[in-house]
């Protein structure tokens, strides 16, 4: 049942966390001679890339910190990658508007779970150090993306 209960929670915050990015992409999409069109290009990259993307880093670090169980936070962290995997391939991502290349998002997302997992070891197995500089890796990622988003704008698929 509490396997049940994280599975809803991930995949209710991930659909919460973008539902304006996708609605805002597609205004975007329809008024480009907009004046808004620079804000919500903003907009997006911000619910993005640090809304879902930092949903995905959190979720099982606090589900760790809060039950102090290592075993129930691996099972938020596999819960957590089932939830992001689904994200992505959902469509609703942003990453395929500026990257419509599928293996670079694959290696992306890949990337991406990886250093979310070496997270919660560290976390789990008392390595700041390592906690310290996974999570500067994870922000400088989410910021090079984002800059890369900005600069190459939403490509049309």
């Amino acid at each position: 049942m509490l396997s049940l209960l994280l599975f809803l929670i991930v995949i209710s915050s991930f659909y919460s966390s973008i539902f304006y990015a996708v609605v805002a992409g597609n205004v975007a999409r329809l008024e480009r001679k907009s004046e808004v069109n620079r804000s919500i290009k903003y907009g997006n990259v911000l619910s993005e890339y640090f809304g879902v993307y930092l949903v995905v880093v959190a979720f099982p670090l606090i589900v760790n910190a809060v039950s102090g169980s290592q075993p129930l936070g691996y099972l938020a962290l596999v819960i957590d990658l089932i939830g992001f995997c689904f994200y992505s391939i959902s469509g609703f991502d942003l990453i395929s508007r500026p990257i419509p290349h599928a293996g670079s998002r694959i290696l992306f997302a890949a990337v991406f779970a990886m250093l979310v997992a070496v997270l919660q070891w560290a976390q789990s197995n008392g390595k700041p150090d390592l906690e310290l500089v996974d999570g500067l890796i994870i922000v400088a990622s989410l910021l090079v993306i984002s800059a890369v988003h900005v600069s190459r704008g939403e490509v049309q698929r």
